[in-house]
């Protein structure tokens, strides 16, 4: 369980960031700073944001590929915490309405987790195996409660299986709430992952290019998308069917967004969480576009408000 208060809590990494595309780096090198000093403070994550909008590239991505690059240098973001346990996932609960309906679910939720992780618990080899009077779960899974300020120590060396599949964000004060209560796919994405830059998905040839430009979609050729955690949030429509919203965090086909998503049940999140991960399953519809259309064009529309 890791207790934060948001409003002061800042943590010093000296990890890297995740390794962006040259294109990316070369325009943070160029002009994040410029952009860091004049006006109020901003986090890592909407400054990079916003010099990348500023700066958008103005030519076609190159046909050959480029190896990622790493930024030299790195600065905190308040929600740097979320990326330090092993879990893949995050789940943000974005409706507080009803908090039997959402205690329900995550006690589901928590189950069908612990079911996953008891599975990959090596056995002990029979001529090793002796009795146990031990009967505790291998692990457990993290939430975020957001209160205090500890977090719990379990650590496990690189070759341990996973100790979680979803870390469950569940604010407690109402000023805290507000940062998630119905949050979009795009701010989600934006509060928790790193944006970068990818060229857009190819576009048939008898599909017209998307106009206007939209940085989510193509604009440039290029397409804005994240990379970091799964992001999956449960909002009002949860309350009926106990189904969330899975954030894509780049785009499918062509004409498809950076943030659309779709809904899968509680009793499937983890299962998919952990084929996603570990197995390399991907989420598609066959190249057809059967992403939430309402949910899209709220992400358009926020995206560059």
């Amino acid at each position: 369980m890791i207790d934060l208060d948001i409003s002061a809590y800042r943590i010093d990494l000296s990890s890297l960031p995740p390794p962006c595309t040259p294109v990316l780096a070369n325009i943070i090198k160029r002009h994040y700073d410029a952009e860091k000093s004049p006006g109020p403070s901003m986090e890592r994550r909407a400054l990079t944001l916003r010099t990348l909008h500023k700066h958008w590239p103005t030519t076609p991505p190159p046909k050959d590929s480029q190896d990622d690059a790493a930024l030299e240098d790195y600065y905190d973001d308040l929600f740097d915490y979320l990326l330090e346990d092993d879990a893949p996932g995050v789940l943000i609960r974005a409706d507080y309405s009803n908090d039997a309906a959402w205690d329900a679910f995550h006690a589901k939720l928590k189950d069908a987790e612990r079911d996953i992780l008891k599975t990959l618990v090596p056995s002990p080899p029979e001529d090793e195996a002796g009795p146990s009077t031990s009967t505790a779960p291998p692990s457990q899974s993290t939430d975020v409660d957001m209160e205090g300020g500890n977090e719990s120590d379990d650590s496990s060396d690189d070759e341990s299986p996973p100790t979680s599949i979803i870390t469950v964000i569940d604010p407690a004060l109402p000023e805290e709430r507000q940062l998630f209560d119905k949050i979009s796919n795009i701010a989600a994405l934006r509060l928790i992952n790193d944006v970068d830059l990818r060229p857009a998905p190819p576009r048939p040839k008898d599909v017209k290019k998307i106009q206007p430009p939209h940085p989510l979609i193509d604009k440039n050729d290029w397409q804005e998308i994240y990379t970091g955690k799964t992001i999956w949030i449960y909002d009002d429509k949860s309350l009926k069917d106990e189904s969330v919203r899975l954030i894509s965090s780049s785009g499918d086909v062509y004409g498809t967004a950076t943030g659309d998503s779709w809904r899968a049940k509680v009793a499937h999140i983890c299962d998919l969480q952990f084929n996603m991960t570990y197995l390399g399953m991907q989420v598609n519809f066959g190249g057809l576009d059967r992403w939430d259309f309402s949910e899209r064009q709220r992400n358009l529309s926020e995206s560059v408000a």
